[in-house]
């Protein structure tokens, strides 16, 4: 049996996840908040640039591709 994906754990059903964290996904860690001055997501990866989105509809799938690059990134750093 294969192992769960922890994004869709963490994001499954109707509901997004509460606001907060941290969170790790893909081996980035991350805090979600309310986007300032507006409805939404703003999303932080340790050590990255904050992004904002103004639903989760926009912000799920964006935060998972977000954490693949970054993780990605962060492995080529390493093998250097």
């Amino acid at each position: 049996m294969a192992a769960e994906d922890p994004f869709k754990k963490l994001w499954s059903g109707d509901e997004p996840p509460a606001r907060g964290g941290p969170y790790e996904y893909k081996g980035v860690r991350f805090n979600l908040s309310a986007a300032p001055g507006r409805q939404g997501w703003r999303f932080q990866a340790f050590g990255e640039q904050p992004m904002e989105f103004g639903s989760w509809e926009e912000a799920g799938p964006a935060i998972h591709e977000t954490c693949m690059v970054i993780s990605k990134k962060r492995a080529a750093r390493r093998e250097i």
